[in-house]
């Protein structure tokens, strides 16, 4: 199988995806891609390169944002942090 036929990550280049008719890449770029653009332009990371994502940590400012109120458990805290960050589902 060529290396064609494999959707990389691109950032290791690792293949993860095996497309070897292009449906999966085809559905993509329809789906997220830049209709505009000559080539393939959705780019997917492999899990092992996501979990090394560099998280950065809230500033001040953002901190000084968060919804919390005193007697409200540590479980809410955890859910205002992670609303904080752009993460978790809504209530």
């Amino acid at each position: 199988m060529a290396y064609r036929d494999y959707i990389c990550c691109r950032d290791c280049k690792s293949k993860f995806i095996y497309d070897g008719d292009n449906n999966i890449r085809r559905s993509l770029e329809f789906a997220y891609g830049n209709k505009n653009a000559p080539n393939w332009t959705v780019e997917l990371v492999c899990p092992n390169c996501l979990a090394r994502l560099e998280r950065k940590p809230l500033t001040d400012d953002q901190i000084a944002q968060i919804d919390w109120k005193d007697g409200e458990t540590l479980h809410d805290f955890a859910r205002a942090i992670e609303k904080a960050h752009g993460i978790g589902g809504e209530e």
